[in-house]
């Protein structure tokens, strides 16, 4: 929701792992953190503020002062407030079962959870949901086999992805790669949370960016797999 209560127009992604993406937002335009706080501050749907204000604000609340020093700043300013965000944002990264089995500890996943790791790499889920946050680092074109939307659709601004800020044709529906860390806790699923439940998520990635159509079996064991990636509590 927007300053107003009005649906925003992406799905909003979860913070969780943020501090581990190479680009941030759908559109991956925001290269850090620190640039995505800015980017919140001023956006006219979003907080639709300024520094100046929001430093006066917490600048009048005693328990805010108090803690800032505490926390060892200084003053409050643009750069402690930013600082103490980023912070709390990077506190967020917990490790999961899957994290456990790469160091090791083969008995952290069972065997159906085994087999949807490997059916994730042999079909080059992989090739984009890379690296330590297991994707957030690159940008791909949603519908590489075919169109997610029919030529008859009236599209959305927003289903044009990286296209609105850069003008180019190839750009069309280009998106940054989703983490899929907490994937299965952080349902509805794509940039227009078109996928409900993360099953219909692999079945849409396997038509749309794969070609081909799974086992009922196979999408169960990704499913599994997926569930590995979740925060270990």
């Amino acid at each position: 929701m927007d300053n107003e209560g009005k649906a925003l127009d992406y799905n909003t992604p979860s913070i969780q792992y943020a501090s581990l993406n190479y680009y941030l937002n759908w559109l991956g335009n925001i290269e850090n953190l620190t640039l995505q706080i800015d980017h919140i501050i001023h956006n006219p749907r979003e907080l639709n503020s300024n520094w100046l204000s929001i430093i006066q604000r917490l600048n009048q609340i005693n328990d805010y002062k108090s803690l800032f020093i505490k926390a060892g700043y200084a003053e409050i300013n643009k750069q402690s407030i930013t600082d103490a965000l980023v912070t709390f944002e990077r506190s967020l990264v917990q490790p999961s079962r899957f994290d456990e089995y790469l160091l090791g500890n083969k008995n952290s996943i069972n065997k159906q959870e085994v087999s949807g790791f490997r059916l994730f790499k042999e079909y080059g889920c992989v090739s984009c949901h890379q690296g330590i946050n297991i994707g957030g680092n690159m940008r791909q074109t949603f519908g590489v086999m075919q169109r997610y939307y029919n030529d008859d659709e009236v599209l959305k601004v927003r289903d044009l992805g990286y296209y609105n800020l850069s003008g180019h044709a190839d750009d069309k529906f280009l998106f940054r790669v989703p983490s899929l860390r907490n994937v299965a806790q952080t349902a509805p699923y794509f940039h227009d949370a078109s996928a409900k439940t993360l099953t219909k998520a692999i079945e849409v990635m396997f038509k749309f960016q794969i070609g081909m159509t799974p086992s009922q079996q196979e999408v169960e064991d990704i499913a599994a797999f997926l569930k590995t990636l979740d925060a270990v509590k």
